[in-house]
């Protein structure tokens, strides 16, 4: 049986459900079952919240791989939520609820997550609003830039050099126009 139709917006469903209200929402990606069992003991033993006002269920995929759903309900207004389909915590607020709450759980969550050094944002849309999904950049073994020609030759020159430097952005805008060759802009990355 199926008890969600969308592991991405069950935690914001619920938030909604519970305080009437629109919500903010910050992503933590790339926190593994280990990482979030942790931040759950440390959410439910530290912040107040009512017993109904917690939500766990199992379910099977479509290939019978089973995902474990999670969601709490603070009551200083703040809603977190862990699903292993996205592999993601979700923070959710709304302008009613308690900010220092609101950061002290970015804190706790950013404290346990794993980032790699290198990552690539992917800016996507999905439900009418953007999300930046975040994935390890690995360089190829073999190298392959000098058959892509000079622009990407010069793109991948640029984004090794930023990796290390700090003060830059890192944002590069990658488009293709209307007959389908690639475009790059370096807006002062």
């Amino acid at each position: 049986m199926k008890v969600i139709d969308d592991a991405r917006i069950a935690g914001t469903n619920i938030h909604v459900y519970i305080r009437n209200r629109m919500p903010s929402t910050k992503e933590f990606p790339g926190v593994e079952s280990a990482q979030w069992e942790t931040i759950q003991e440390k959410i439910e033993s530290s912040f107040e919240w009512l017993p109904e006002h917690r939500f766990e269920w199992n379910e099977l995929t479509h290939v019978d791989v089973p995902h474990n759903h999670y969601a709490i309900h603070l009551k200083a207004g703040i809603s977190c939520y862990r699903s292993d389909g996205i592999n993601k915590v979700q923070v959710i607020w709304d302008h009613d609820s308690d900010m220092k709450i609101v950061k002290e759980l970015t804190q706790l969550v950013t404290a346990i997550e794993h980032k790699p050094k290198n990552r690539i944002g992917l800016i996507q849309m999905s439900y009418g609003r953007l999300n930046v999904k975040f994935v390890e950049y690995r360089p190829y073994v073999l190298e392959i830039t000098p058959f892509l020609g000079e622009e990407i030759a010069a793109l991948k020159q640029g984004m090794i050099q930023n990796f290390d430097n700090e003060t830059k952005s890192g944002l590069y805008l990658i488009h293709a126009k209307p007959d389908r060759r690639l475009s790059l802009r370096f807006p002062g990355c």
